[in-house]
């Protein structure tokens, strides 16, 4: 329900001033299942807006490796970009000097 709030105020705002404004949502889905996720995604890709989405629920782990990924259903999401902010590793959680992004195009 508050993500039809957010459509609607600002589909109100591109009415009043005739202007479009991004969309960034941070994890707008993380209620949602994996299929309702990817419906939501594939909604919201046809609006006019640019979106910015903060997610992590098509992301794998293997249990053995503790190797992150991106779950192959990610290919079945329309989208226009998509990164992957990664962090590197190792690192040292006590030493920020070590802690560093790895921004991946998918």
């Amino acid at each position: 329900m508050h993500i039809s709030i957010l459509f609607a105020i600002s589909e109100l705002a591109t009415e009043i001033r005739e202007e479009k404004f991004p969309m960034i949502f941070d994890a707008p889905t993380s209620s949602f299942g994996e299929n309702k996720t990817k419906q939501f995604l594939n909604l919201i890709y046809q609006t006019g807006n640019q979106k910015i989405l903060l997610i992590k629920d098509f992301l794998h782990i293997d249990k053995d490796s503790k190797v992150f990924s991106i779950k192959d259903e990610f290919n079945n999401v329309k989208r226009d970009k998509a990164f992957w902010v990664k962090l590197e590793r190792p690192f040292n959680p006590n030493n920020l000097k070590t802690i560093n992004s790895q921004v991946i195009t998918l």
